[in-house]
């Protein structure tokens, strides 16, 4: 298989490992196209904790948080504490949207839902709303993960 990159360098390979995510833009290059309507769509950030601040909010056993339809949102809410951090989001189910229902801000949901947390203890008053990430993930399995020679993730 030969592969030509952007800057037309030329690479020979037996196989190629595509992951540029759940909306490849290489897939559809190849005629691969996934199917968003099942999809969730989540903001997210990562904060540095201190390993005291973890043991105070999570135990040594590092307890999760799930919250069902956070907001009133068609999806969850999420707390993963984890060695030296704490990942929070929210994600919204977008095959449950239909015509009748408009889509979320999911980024003043989030700010939200860090207020409802905050409010329980559940994380430190300090942490803010900043440097959001967003991302996507399939909410059904994938029908097609591979092409002749090609892998994708």
């Amino acid at each position: 298989m030969h592969l030509f990159l952007s800057d037309g360098t030329k690479i020979e390979s037996q196989y190629v490992i595509v992951a540029d995510g759940m909306l490849s833009s290489i897939g559809k290059q190849l005629g691969e196209r996934q199917n968003c309507n099942n999809i969730g769509v989540c903001v997210v950030q990562e904060y540095p904790l201190s390993k005291t601040t973890l043991d105070q909010f999570f135990s040594e056993k590092r307890r999760v948080h799930y919250h069902l339809n956070v907001m009133g949102v068609a999806g969850y809410g999420w707390v993963f504490p984890k060695n030296e951090h704490v990942n929070i989001s929210v994600c919204e189910f977008r095959q449950v949207i239909g015509p009748e229902n408009q889509k979320k801000n999911m980024k003043k949901i989030y700010q939200n839902y860090l207020k409802i947390l905050k409010e329980n203890n559940i994380i430190p008053s300090a942490l803010q709303a900043d440097n959001l990430k967003g991302g996507i993930f399939p909410t059904h399995p994938v029908e097609h993960t591979f092409l002749e020679r090609v892998f994708l993730c």
